[in-house]
């Protein structure tokens, strides 16, 4: 009877628990419910979107417009204040409203005058709104859409002394244009429009925090553009003659602005026939000769070019480029004559993959040839990214994404990440409307195979991924309690889905020049023949045994003082330098020469052959020290100006390069982590953001209980170099003992304080989220935080900018924090963390060559903000906001594109952020915590053991290490 009672108690907790895990499934499953029955079923429309509102109301068109006066704004609010000539935004949340009197119920394109501004703390990011109409967007589109700034190029380009051409810099335009309310993801093709009913009708524009000038709005009659055919017959009638001259050709590089100041320059000596505007393809210097890249590849990113046509009439227009980022794919192109399509095919140009460069003019659908009308005199021709025909194909793509995500997230919370195969999970029963939204989507990826057949019933690449995962599907819905067998099959399935969608968004090209001509003749400006080639193919091999590939050009001149750095950088990163240098070092320094090499080799090597450099800019933490203690460094701390320029850094942010009461590095680059969450999980969950520890572990075990994760920043010692840049680099313990004002060494800084009590309970803390709440020590947090596998995970604020780049689908979905903090007696929280990052130094043997000062010249410039602000955007215009420079300057920094929420927390979080000394033989203090801790997770030794004997060791190394160096000093003063 007892064992009875006993089981049936069992049973009844069992039944609780189960309730308990199920219930936040419930909540998140009402949103598939609501996604599946919104969701594209072939050319079915997705709830809400503008597609879906357009097809719900009548058809009738504007026939009059109506301009609005920004200044006729009856009510303001936040950051928004009337000027003279239109309405001014400041960096901060705020909105207008109008009263619109329509005379007539009608559809009207949406249009806005606008101007940037330039103001103390703006950014370079676009302007973000939101459209209300009588109080409610009208569509998901409305909720958030961007205006442009204007790019143009800042001089001409930059030069070396060797003939090498860097892309100028680049400024923006403070100058009133005017631009259409457009969809952000580039879904919707045609300019977005908003239906107004007869009478008064209230228009509300929001802002998201960036600085702007609006003169008025415009509700344009909405434009039926006419077929290419339509056109000509229209032309023909007015009497326009086909262009019978010579051709016209415009450089792709030699734009007249953009709406990105990424979208730079670039160079490319393969080939022959891509020529710079000045002559023809040198084989032995690196010319700016094409536009374009993965900086070219965003919806509606657009270049505008001038181009002068001797006569008015109708041109034939080819273009050279190189599409070879889409793989047996398509890059679309929009194009627009003096600010509008002349007819509708112009939306929609096709550039097709092939490995090298093309020269076509059957751009149009059908392969017909572009034609143009250019008037006479000066015309504008402008290129802006378009999905073209993928664009509503895209958007069923990314509902469909989305739902299968949040399916799976339903179907882990309930199996786990390793399901019992012989188990019966019931979750047919136990996720509501499970079954029924994968039939659903079932059925919704085969009409979209469907739209994807060709006519001879094949399938392409995108259409195989949807077929395989209707396969899975399939089996899931045909033997529902071995649905959890396939869980691998789904996440695969999905996984390459979401990678596909990316990689549909991404519609870069390159453009090396377009070229306008006779409709009636061939082109002259094609691409390069085959001799041409092998000529200029030979020209580059001899070029490669004579040019110094590893030596940047610098600018030289009579009495001048002689310096060499070393970088182990990239080719690209070290040009972008050594144009600065050139451009504005040596502008400001003539009596200063400077020679970048690129090397791998180390600085104790250089200095051991007295062939070394005079200054490094960017070294290992630990490298600053270590030299000092040889004597190979300059003391920083002795130029009367080092307390004003290390002011441009966080307070401290040069205490792993003091050493003796000197300065021997300065920071050159520093980072921290944040705290990284999934806000659209935590608002399904109820979750608020832990600002402490315990609320963190509150946080983690509800996302756990629902078989999710959370991450902690750990990094395995697999190879030595990983200790030079520190233990806080690695992991968090180095933050829990600064945040319970403790330090990693003694006193007396020569050793460690592991043996000491509190330090031990804190790596018992440490150690505990991995062992007590089985947190994961490894995990791809990219991929799965951008599933949501991992909604909440304490990150480099460099994954910032990956996320930004590189996970548009979740854009808005999630957010960055500061770290948790440790709770004190007197009720405040301590977010204090540990910083890390690299130092740039000045090496004694430029004080032996006297070129000292000029080198210390040199490291001022390179760290100060205007500088490192310049190159940040350069290499962000070469790698994208995915390779964002992390500097240790904090205005440098937050002056890049981080939306002022985030450089708000950003700042905050930095403010926060301690150094931790280096000292002798401190490298070996990485490995001692690093062996302690896995002897701790994985063989279950005691916390307090492990900390005891590793730093026995540690403090065996780092006293060996400081008598070394005593010794060594001894000897060079006998010397």
């Amino acid at each position: 009877m007892r064992r009875l009672k006993r089981f049936g108690v069992v049973l009844c907790v069992l039944a609780l628990l189960c309730q308990c895990m199920v219930f936040p499934v419930s909540a998140e499953s009402k949103t598939e419910t609501t996604g599946a029955e919104s969701a594209p079923s072939g050319g079915t429309l997705i709830e809400g979107t503008f597609d879906w509102y357009v097809d719900k109301l009548p058809t009738d068109y504007a026939t009059k417009p109506i301009k609005v006066d920004a200044s006729a704004a009856n009510k303001l609010t936040g950051g928004v204040s009337k000027k003279k000539d239109g309405l001014f935004w400041a960096r901060e949340d705020g909105s207008a409203q109008w009263q619109v009197t329509a005379p007539e119920s009608a559809w009207y394109t949406v249009f806005l005058t606008y101007s940037g501004v330039d103001v103390e703390g703006g950014t370079s990011s676009d302007i973000e709104l939101g459209l209300r109409v009588n109080g409610k967007y009208p569509y998901t589109e409305a909720e958030r859409f961007v205006l442009p700034r204007i790019w143009v190029n800042d001089g001409p380009v930059r030069e070396d002394t060797k003939g090498n051409q860097f892309a100028p810099e680049q400024k923006e335009l403070y100058q009133a244009q005017k631009y259409p309310m457009r969809d952000v993801n580039g879904f919707v093709a045609d300019d977005l429009r908003i239906y107004l009913k007869k009478g008064a009708n209230t228009l509300s524009l929001e802002t998201f925090g960036e600085a702007f000038m609006l003169y008025s709005l415009h509700l344009e009659v909405p434009v039926v553009l006419p077929t290419l055919e339509e056109k000509l017959q229209q032309w023909k009638d007015e009497g326009i003659s086909y262009y019978t001259d010579t051709e016209l050709v415009v450089e792709g590089e030699s734009n007249e602005s953009k709406s990105d100041r990424s979208i730079i320059g670039q160079s490319d000596n393969s080939n022959p026939g891509v020529r710079p505007p000045d002559g023809e393809a040198d084989a032995f210097v690196q010319k700016v000769n094409y536009i374009g890249g993965s900086n070219w590849s965003m919806s509606d990113e657009s270049i505008t070019w001038k181009v002068k046509a001797p006569e008015a009439g109708i041109y034939k227009l080819g273009v050279h480029f190189r599409q070879n980022y889409l793989v047996n794919a398509t890059s679309y192109r929009s194009l627009k004559v003096n600010g509008e399509h002349q007819y509708a095919e112009q939306q929609s140009l096709a550039f097709y993959y092939k490995n090298s460069w093309q020269f076509n003019d059957k751009l149009l659908s059908d392969d017909r040839t572009v034609l143009v009308y250019l008037d006479k005199g000066e015309n504008e021709i402008t290129l802006s990214v378009t999905l073209g025909e993928l664009g509503s194909f895209s958007a069923q793509m990314e509902d469909l994404t989305r739902r299968l995500g949040e399916t799976y997230r339903a179907i882990i919370a309930i199996i786990g990440e390793n399901p019992d195969a012989n188990r019966d999970y019931n979750l047919f029963n136990r996720i509501p409307d499970l079954e029924q939204n994968l039939m659903g989507m079932h059925d919704e990826i085969e009409a979209m195979i469907d739209s994807r057949r060709t006519e001879d019933g094949d399938i392409d690449d995108i259409a195989a991924l949807l077929k395989k995962m209707n396969v899975v599907l399939d089996k899931m819905t045909v033997k529902g309690y071995e649905a959890q067998k396939y869980k691998s099959n789904y996440y695969d399935c999905y996984s390459s889905l979401s990678a596909q969608l990316q990689d549909m968004k991404n519609m870069a090209l390159d453009i090396d020049c377009m070229v306008f001509a006779a409709p009636e003749s061939d082109f002259e400006r094609t691409t390069c023949t085959w001799g041409e080639k092998f000529g200029y193919d030979v020209e580059r091999f001899i070029a490669s045994f004579l040019l110094d590939y590893n030596t940047a050009g610098g600018v030289g001149g009579d009495e001048v003082t002689d310096l060499t750095l070393w970088v182990n950088w990239s080719r690209d990163q070290t040009l972008v330098l050594n144009s600065l240098i050139n451009g504005h070092f040596s502008a400001e320094n003539p009596d200063v020469s400077v020679t970048v090499r690129m090397t791998n080799a180390s600085l104790l090597q250089g200095i051991m052959s007295g062939n070394g450099p005079d200054c490094s800019l960017s070294d290992a933490r630990v490298t600053p020290i270590n030299m000092a203690m040889r004597g190979a460094l300059v003391d920083l701390s002795k130029y009367d100006d080092y307390e004003e320029v290390s002011s441009w850094f966080v307070e401290g942010a040069d205490v792993p390069y003091r050493y003796e009461g000197g300065v021997y590095g300065l920071p050159s680059t520093q980072q921290f982590y944040m705290l990284f969450y999934r806000t659209d999980i935590f608002e399904s969950y109820g979750l608020e953001v832990p600002k402490t520890w315990d609320e963190f572990l509150e946080v983690a075990s509800i996302l756990m209980l629902n078989n999710m994760q959370v991450g902690l920043p750990f990094v395995e010692l697999k190879d030595i170099s990983l200790t030079n840049g520190g233990v806080a680099a690695l992991n968090i313990f180095p933050t829990l003992l600064l945040q319970n004002d403790l330090s990693l060494y003694n006193e007396e800084m020569d050793g460690t304080s592991f043996n000491e009590v509190e330090t031990m309970r804190v790596f018992e803390q440490w150690t505990d989220y991995y062992t007590k709440y089985n947190l994961p020590k490894e995990y791809n947090f990219f991929n799965r935080f951008r599933i949501g596998l991992v909604p909440m995970a304490i990150q480099s604020y460099g994954q910032y900018s990956a996320l930004s780049a590189a996970a548009p689908e979740i854009k808005g979905r999630w957010a960055m924090a500061e770290i948790p903090g440790t709770l004190r007696e007197d009720g405040t929280i301590d977010n204090t963390q540990a910083g890390f990052g690299n130092a740039c130094m000045i090496l004694k043997l430029a004080e032996e060559r006297g070129t000292d000062e000029a080198a210390w010249k040199l490291l001022k410039w390179w760290m100060r903000e205007d500088t490192q602000h310049r190159y940040a955007l350069d290499i962000e215009s070469i790698l994208g906001v995915a390779g964002r420079y992390t500097s240790a300057n904090v205005n440098a920094t937050l002056k890049l594109d981080w939306g002022r929420d985030a450089s708000g927390t950003l700042y905050d979080q930095w403010n926060k952020v301690e150094e931790i000394a280096e000292i002798p033989g401190g490298y070996y203090v990485s490995r001692a915590v690093d062996q302690a801790f896995w002897n701790v997770v994985n063989m279950n030794e005691n916390p307090k053991d492990m900390m005891k004997k590793w730093g026995e060791i540690a403090d065996a190394e780092i006293t060996f290490k400081i008598d070394q160096y005593k010794d060594e000093e001894k000897e060079g003063d006998a010397e």
